[in-house]
């Protein structure tokens, strides 16, 4: 772009296109950045980036640290130059890509990155021994904002300027930069943080002349990009994996053993009322937060109230939730009352759930309440989604409880709560049942695809009764449940969208697809092929690598039962020795078990291409609208169609249904501002 008589340039000399945010901030587009900054002016961008901290020290806990050079405000540059000495267009756009009179150290951005994946947006002290400080910088930004922002940083990996350091085992999101050198060739630098979907770690570096651009290395990494160094990695890969879930199971077993003793197993916080001891390897009773406890079992148990009630009482009088926010969560309250860890219980009662030595630690003339251990196997998988702004990674989480032999009780301290208030509030709830929504009626969005796009929870559905002449009339819609549960604040989509003129549109879409063989049938190949390169290697052939390690285990059990049989080990040694093969063979089952999870996957999408192609999209329109209800749902589902709903009736689908990468993105307006004729008024935007 021109300014004045001075041409400003994009890294790339062909330049980038049309871009929205993501698509700049992942070709990391200069030009794009320009006119941002000359929208903002430079007294904004200053205030913002003094806000974010880019003009103060980390506070790491390391001497020497050097204080970064950020002008607090124009007269900085008025002082260094003069008052007329200076162009604040030029200076903004030299800003505006993290240039000119801007100065950061490394440790200070990575700072800056630790807050934008933070779940609030505030940033810690880093250290090294201990923190200088406990104070977090917000940086100012809305939870929409760092949605955004972070959605960008995960493109850059995926589909930008690090898109060579792209995993398929992890979700990375990060941004590649460039630090001027005048001595010389620029120096290359990146800083992100991962997993993307919920942050673990930090990383930064600096590539000394490196100039720009990024890849991610393991430190065993072959590296070459041949045949040979991809299927070394894969090896290693599948190597490090097997030694991971090794850990895991060691790991169990030891919380296992801890808890028979009588130990609680701390985790990021205790149950709500309670503090851990100085060991952590039990409660104190925190008597703040415990009358809050006592209070729901009081507002129930004695006084008659509902949850309900309950909640609205404590979100008007301000009380905050035990993970922070302003509005309490029936499920939460109602398992509070059914936790037997506030439940006074006797001596007697304790003894016959715990082991002699347990029990012979207790005062027999105390009661205490139980903390159960192992009461849930929880299943936790990383799954990629395409999406408006291109893959996503979100982890699915599967909870299932164990069977009831399998818990193990934990004696903590009573709660102090009386026993009758409790055994009272559970009878009040006992038979709550949350109603049907159905209505007698097939809601074809229902299930999973259909989100709000201002909050992202799933849109409800929701019918209302009115009567008419003696007639009773079902009116019946979608909505975003977030503003009935938790208030009007909560999510600002406040409409409610016919459920019928909702359902037409999206079908008026599908029969249009579904007219277009040829179109539908690259995307269904093209998210086959995603799913069986989700990993390295063949499934097949990795599959078979495990059964060889399942045989080797069974060799090695029968030789230590051979070597025990002729004396050669010990009956405590064997036991050992065969405790480590049962570990071995659990871990290589559960790999086998993934990867045939990955295979049957493909063959569902294989045949539901196969039902598409050679089903409905050989039918006639008349065959078309003359489908039902519930055959609708199944071809979304073969599709697999993600419907967003924005707050002014504007709404997108997403499915694999277009050439190039799996992703169809339609947006079709109000049905208020389109033809009569359902999906008449779809406007196909480029994938």
């Amino acid at each position: 772009m021109r300014l004045g008589n001075r041409v400003f340039r994009c890294w790339k000399k062909e330049g980038h296109g049309s871009l929205d945010l993501v698509g700049a901030v992942a070709a990391s587009c200069d030009v794009y950045f320009y006119q941002v900054g000359l929208r903002l002016g430079l007294n904004a961008i200053l205030d913002d980036g003094v806000l974010m901290g880019f003009r103060d020290k980390s506070g790491i806990d390391l001497e020497n640290e050097k204080t970064p050079i950020y002008p607090a405000s124009t007269a900085y540059f008025d002082r260094l130059y003069g008052p007329r000495n200076w162009s604040p267009p030029a200076t903004v756009l030299n800003f505006s890509i993290g240039q000119g009179e801007n100065t950061q150290t490394l440790i200070n951005m990575m700072k800056f990155y630790e807050g934008l994946a933070s779940s609030d947006g505030r940033a810690s002290v880093p250290y090294v021994v201990r923190p200088t400080s406990t104070e977090r910088r917000d940086l100012g930004l809305t939870p929409a904002q760092l949605a955004g922002l972070r959605h960008s940083l995960i493109a850059v990996v995926e589909r930008g300027t690090a898109a060579r350091s792209r995993r398929k085992d992890l979700a990375v999101a990060g941004k590649t930069g460039t630090a001027q050198n005048p001595h010389g060739k620029d120096h290359g630098w990146f800083i992100g943080f991962a997993p993307a979907d919920k942050p673990e770690l930090v990383v930064g570096g600096i590539m000394e002349f490196g100039e720009h651009g990024t890849t991610i290395r393991a430190l065993n990494d072959r590296g070459d990009g041949s045949p040979e160094g991809e299927l070394t990695d894969g090896i290693l890969d599948q190597l490090a994996k097997f030694e991971r879930a090794k850990t895991a199971e060691r790991t169990r077993r030891g919380k296992i053993r801890k808890a028979r003793e009588g130990k609680v197993i701390a985790g990021t916080r205790p149950n709500y009322g309670f503090l851990y001891n100085d060991a952590r390897d039990n409660y104190v009773v925190d008597e703040g937060s415990m009358r809050t406890i006592e209070r729901i079992f009081r507002m129930i148990g004695a006084e008659g109230q509902t949850m309900h009630a309950v909640k609205r009482a404590f979100e008007r009088e301000g009380v905050r939730p035990p993970l922070g926010g302003k509005y309490w969560s029936p499920k939460y309250i109602r398992e509070c009352i059914r936790d037997n860890v506030y439940r006074p219980h006797t001596f007697e009662e304790i003894r016959k759930v715990v082991t002699p030595e347990v029990a012979g630690r207790l005062d027999p003339s105390l009661n205490y309440g139980i903390w159960w251990f192992n009461r849930r196997r929880t299943e936790t998988k990383q799954v990629s989604e395409m999406g408006p702004e291109g893959r996503r990674y979100r982890r699915r989480i599967k909870v299932t409880d164990k069977p009831r032999s399998e818990w193990i009780a934990v004696p903590v301290p009573d709660s102090g709560i009386p026993r009758e208030w409790i055994d009272a509030t559970r009878e009040a709830i006992k038979d709550n049942r949350r109603p049907s929504a159905n209505s007698d009626r097939v809601w074809e969005l229902s299930g999973g695809m259909f989100f709000c796009r201002e909050c992202g929870n799933r849109m409800s559905v929701h019918t209302s009764v009115n009567h008419w002449n003696g007639a009773e009339v079902r009116y019946h819609y979608y909505r975003c449940p977030k503003r009935q549960r938790h208030g009007l604040e909560a999510c600002r989509h406040n409409k409610h969208y016919r459920a019928a003129e909702v359902e037409a549109r999206v079908w008026g879409f599908v029969s249009d697809l579904l007219r277009d063989p040829e179109k539908l049938r690259a995307g269904l190949e093209e998210m086959i092929e995603q799913e069986r390169s989700g990993s390295r290697g063949d499934p097949g052939r990795e599959i078979a690598m495990w059964l060889e390690k399942l045989a080797d285990v069974d060799r090695k059990r029968s030789g230590f039962q051979d070597q025990a049989a002729e004396g050669l080990i010990t009956l405590d040694e064997l036991r050992t020795k065969l405790a480590g093969l049962e570990e071995a063979r659990a871990t290589v089952e559960a790999e086998i078990g993934h990867l045939r999870g990955r295979l049957q996957r493909v063959e569902e999408l294989e045949s539901d291409r196969d039902a598409l192609l050679g089903t409905y999209a050989d039918l006639i329109p008349e065959q078309l609208r003359e489908l039902g209800p519930e055959e609708r749902r199944q071809v979304y589902g073969m599709l697999r169609l993600r419907l967003t709903m924005r707050s002014g009736g504007d709404l997108e689908i997403n499915g694999v249904v277009g050439t190039g990468p799996a992703l169809c993105e339609s947006r079709l307006t109000p049905a208020s501002t389109t033809s009569s004729r359902p999906g008449a008024s779809a406007r196909q935007r480029p994938a």
